[in-house]
């Protein structure tokens, strides 16, 4: 179920850190256990937290809860950035979903 190693710059609500997701997750949100906001993922056993509908506040209170590393959803643009919003704006190229690793750029 892996893929290689991804990375992600954050945006600048979440302090431009380095998002990276050593394996991408295949199990569809569909498929997994939970509500909106979380979901339990069959195959690894882990919650899987949705970016997409949480605040910047939100996802930062839950990076530091879980020191950096948890697993997460959110939207990839083409350059390589992470965004929570919608995808109207056609930039953004697919849903990342996987156990990540968050970095300081400090």
């Amino acid at each position: 179920m892996s893929k290689k190693e991804r990375r992600f710059k954050a945006v600048k609500s979440l302090n431009h850190v380095e998002i990276v997701i050593q394996e991408p997750c295949q199990v569809r949100w569909a498929d997994m256990e939970g509500d909106n906001d979380v979901r339990k993922c069959h195959y690894c056993q882990l919650n899987v937290y949705n970016f997409l509908s949480k605040s910047p506040q939100e996802i930062i209170n839950l990076i530091n809860l879980h020191e950096g590393k948890l697993c997460a959803q959110f939207f990839a643009r083409a350059d390589g950035t992470m965004t929570m919003e919608s995808c109207q704006d056609q930039q953004c190229i697919e849903l990342v979903r996987g156990n990540i690793q968050v970095k300081s750029n400090e």
